[in-house]
């Protein structure tokens, strides 16, 4: 009898101390995931979800839009494809990538109303239904000099290459994580 009243007395100082205990270890195992274990499995979701997109809605499209280096960026249909897909998606591509890209849009020239009614001896006039629809929807057709465009032209095959080659390494990497 004497025992069962000496763990009486012990009983409320230990069930405090199991108290503060059992509260230091659910307050650690909070603070521990909260603070390291979620942020880094969503750094390493967004990882990948970086490298998906970088394959998938960068590499791919530019791919396909180019008709896999088989249709000329000279041309303003191809042309304003892969400037919209670079406009949106450009930021995940490899520096390589965008100097090329850059420079093939330092040699790019835009056609003015006047262009469009006299042509050139590379292209002949539009028609002016042409032009009123041009205008309508904003996109003003590419004007090339022959050595501009053959200019573009040399640019435009190392924007390929550079693209299959970051492409097959994207690809890989994609693969790997």
């Amino acid at each position: 009898m004497e025992n069962y009243n000496l763990s009486k007395k012990v009983s409320p100082w230990l069930t405090v101390v199991y108290i503060i205990i059992g509260a230091a270890v659910s307050l650690t195992v909070t603070v521990l995931t909260q603070l390291y274990l979620i942020p880094s499995r969503e750094i390493k979701l967004h990882m990948y979800q970086q490298k998906e997109y970088r394959v998938t809605r960068l590499y791919q499209p530019l791919l396909v839009s180019t008709g896999y280096g088989n249709f000329s960026m000279t041309a303003p249909g191809v042309f304003f494809k892969v400037n919209k897909i670079m406009e949106s998606y450009g930021y995940l591509a490899d520096q390589e990538v965008v100097e090329k890209y850059i420079e093939f849009l330092k040699l790019v020239r835009f056609a003015n109303y006047n262009d469009l009614r006299k042509g050139n001896f590379i292209q002949k006039p539009a028609s002016e239904n042409l032009i009123i629809e041009l205008i309508r929807q904003g996109v003003t057709p590419l004007k090339w000099t022959p050595s501009s465009l053959e200019e573009a032209l040399k640019v435009e095959e190392e924007f390929q290459n550079v693209l299959r080659k970051h492409y097959e390494k994207a690809v890989e990497d994609l693969k790997n994580s």
